[in-house]
């Protein structure tokens, strides 16, 4: 039997996903949650993928297999009267063994919030864009981004032996009363790669950066540099994308928004 649980956190206190020897991380609290759960049990989590810290999260997508059979109704009831209040289990249900939350997944989808302006309340979930700053000036850099492309330039610190190739499938744009959101689609990401690219159509639409560098960008050469990525505060792992997934499977509604 395997549990898939979809859950949604304010990453602002954590450290991370990734259990680590210091800091307090989402994977940490939701395994000690399922060890009280299941009478002591430490349970092996495993995770669509694994968020930086003070990253957001309103569809990450987990698996483990439960030492004994209970409802997925009373999973997530049990789960959440243990958990701390910034992480949510927002759906438990039964599937097949041979799911995987990270190998199964057909694609990832994260959003980030740019405020229009300096917002108190909005300080932990969303980076001020720059003066002027409008997202339609940014199409040329972002069709030029879209595909299947090595995106090794717009990683952190990868590894050499690291595949670090990727399609991204699409870039979208929302605004609201508070600013814009981006919204990007891709088969696999790569470590900081979301913010890196916010941060190359921030530039693209200020005119600083162009097509012929991001193609540029893409050879790798050390000929280009990008600009530091974003801050982690703006940014969201909305949803990841499984075969079979239906309508429940659509992360409930946050600062982010629904994909368009």
């Amino acid at each position: 039997m395997r549990i898939r649980l979809s859950i949604a956190y304010d990453g602002a206190d954590f450290a991370g996903w990734q259990v680590q020897r210091s800091g307090r991380t989402v994977q940490g609290e939701l395994a000690r949650a399922l060890a009280s759960f299941y009478g002591g049990r430490e349970l092996r989590v495993i995770a669509a993928g694994r968020t930086d810290a003070g990253v957001h999260a309103t569809g990450q997508v987990v698996h483990f297999d439960p030492p004994v059979k209970r409802e997925p109704d009373v999973i997530a009831r049990g789960l959440n009267s243990l958990l701390p209040a910034d992480i949510r289990v927002w759906r438990a249900r039964v599937t097949d063994e041979r799911f995987h939350a990270r190998y199964c997944a057909r694609g990832r989808r994260y959003a980030y919030r740019l405020l229009r302006r300096g917002d108190l309340f909005l300080r932990r979930y969303g980076h001020v864009a720059p003066a002027g700053f409008d997202p339609h000036a940014a199409e040329p850099v972002a069709r030029e981004l879209l595909g299947r492309h090595d995106f090794r330039t717009f990683a952190t610190k990868p590894d050499p032996r690291e595949r670090t190739t990727c399609e991204l499938r699409a870039i979208r744009w929302r605004e609201d009363e508070h600013g814009w959101v981006c919204y990007v689609e891709a088969d696999r990401f790569v470590r900081r790669m979301v913010r890196a690219l916010i941060s190359v159509l921030i530039a693209g639409a200020r005119g600083e950066f162009g097509s012929d560098q991001v193609r540029a960008a893409f050879a790798n050469d050390g000929s280009v540099r990008l600009s530091p990525p974003l801050p982690a505060c703006g940014l969201a792992l909305h949803s990841v994308l499984y075969g079979g997934d239906d309508h429940l499977d659509r992360p409930p509604a946050s600062l982010w928004g629904d994909f368009p």
